[in-house]
């Protein structure tokens, strides 16, 4: 009689970083969308995305999934805002966070807001 053995993977540490997009420099008073991907592709229980830091993270935000071609998921967030000079050096944090397994990983970035 064969076995229906299951297969079970118990993730203990995170070591890839979520991706920011664009890490790059920023214009004041141009509008700016960052994107922060979750690191990994998965198939289960969906990570949660937040954004944290100095800057004002009460912008508008949109989580977002897409299906890939070998049937896993991609996870992002992205924040939208217009910079100022007063943003300069203001951090930015995206926080994944795998309720699966109660572990999370972040990626913080600092803005380097340019004058028109």
């Amino acid at each position: 009689m064969p076995s229906s053995t299951k297969p079970f993977v118990n993730v203990t540490d995170l070591w890839e970083q979520p991706e920011l997009c664009p890490y790059a420099e920023l214009v004041a008073g141009t509008p700016v969308n960052i994107t922060c991907t979750a690191p990994g592709r998965c198939s289960g229980t969906p990570p949660r995305i937040t954004w944290t830091g100095t800057l004002n993270t009460a912008n508008s935000t949109l989580i977002t999934q897409s299906m890939n071609r070998d049937r896993t998921v991609t996870h992002a967030s992205m924040i939208s805002f217009i910079p100022s000079v007063g943003d300069q050096n203001k951090t930015l944090t995206c926080k994944v966070y795998y309720p699966a397994v109660g572990q999370s990983i972040n990626t913080r970035l600092s803005l380097n807001v340019q004058c028109k």
